[in-house]
């Protein structure tokens, strides 16, 4: 066999061999010739991700050294934001957002508009309750009440939580309508403080 008829099917057949490994020619194998666990893995939740959260919208009455906790969900439906919150003082007074929007001002700054008679103070809660609550905080690794999470779920929705442990203010925020499993248990806490009122506002 000359040397000529060697060259060419040694160019006939190397393309076959590339194609069946998977190759197209730019280093990246076929999705085909992957593991399906590999090629259709979920994301897992990430920390810290440039776009997981937007900055926390100012609320109205910005937070005191007195407040303990406050916790707001905010759902964007379309060039504006919807949220309800609540926010819990170191007196045990217990304030809540029943319907807020986030617009922006003059400045072109995203801030929080309370929908009138929606932001109600609703008494005190049980001391009890405010001392189990801030007790979950306490234990929470500290790591788990700041940063950045996405999470299943809408990326339309967001939920701010602020915490404050020994006078250091955590501020966590995650995108999607399921809390990261650190923290389910402590938010709902705090939903159902609502449910824990000593004295309550008409």
């Amino acid at each position: 066999m000359r040397d000529w008829d060697l060259i060419k099917i040694t160019f006939t057949i190397l393309p076959m061999v590339l194609v069946a490994a998977g190759c197209r020619c730019s280093n990246t194998p076929s999705e085909q010739v992957l593991p399906t666990s590999k090629a259709s893995a979920s994301p897992l939740p990430t920390v810290g991700s440039a776009q997981s959260c937007p900055a926390r919208p100012a609320w109205a009455g910005e937070p005191t050294p007195d407040m303990e906790i406050e916790l707001l969900h905010a759902r964007t439906v379309g060039t504006k934001e919807q949220g309800t919150g609540y926010r819990l003082y170191r007196d045990g007074s217990l304030e809540t957002f029943d319907t807020v929007t986030v617009e922006p001002d003059d400045q072109g700054r995203m801030v929080l508009k309370t929908v009138a008679g929606s932001w109600k103070k609703r008494g005190k809660v049980k001391e009890s309750a405010r001392l189990s609550l801030k007790k979950k905080i306490a234990s929470q690794d500290p790591m788990t009440l700041r940063g950045k999470w996405r999470t299943t779920g809408s990326t339309t929705t967001r939920t701010h939580l602020l915490t404050r442990v020994d006078e250091q203010e955590n501020v966590l925020c995650y995108v999607g309508e399921d809390a990261p499993s650190s923290i389910q248990e402590l938010q709902k806490s705090i939903h159902d403080l609502m449910g824990q009122l000593e004295t309550a506002t008409p």
